[in-house]
């Protein structure tokens, strides 16, 4: 189901949208383990990933993330790290 706007993305987030700690992010993206495709996002902005970036993540910092959404396949499951 497509978002009507980013404003409706982060109120369905806020509902529906667990927490994974880092084993269980790493579990699910080892390719030895038969999930399906995610996208991990860093939401942090670039001077912040500059210091630390994380390996497999995509950077779109929380300030772009308004105009970027659209960007975001909504088949695939997305994880943000912040």
């Amino acid at each position: 189901m497509p978002f009507r706007s980013f404003d409706d993305l982060v109120t369905d987030a806020k509902r529906t949208v667990p927490e994974v700690d880092c084993e269980e992010l790493a579990e699910l993206m080892d390719p030895a383990n038969d999930a399906p495709d995610l996208l991990l996002i860093d939401v942090r902005e670039a001077d912040e990933w500059q210091i630390a970036k994380v390996a497999g993540t995509t950077l779109v910092p929380l300030s772009q993330l308004p105009q970027r959404f659209t960007e975001l396949d909504p088949n695939t499951q997305l994880y943000l790290h912040c």
